[in-house]
């Protein structure tokens, strides 16, 4: 999970050094029409 969390900060904000308080929010789940999304909230 921290490893999706650091890959979509990346993309997004074009540099790999997070703020000591960040907190990145990553969707999980929702690969298939059975599994529902959830939203989880990563502290850096």
């Amino acid at each position: 999970m921290h490893y999706s969390a650091a890959i979509q900060y990346f993309e997004r904000e074009g540099h790999p050094t997070v703020p000591r308080q960040h907190v990145e929010a990553i969707t999980l789940g929702g690969e298939s029409e059975d599994q529902a999304q959830r939203s989880v909230e990563l502290p850096a």
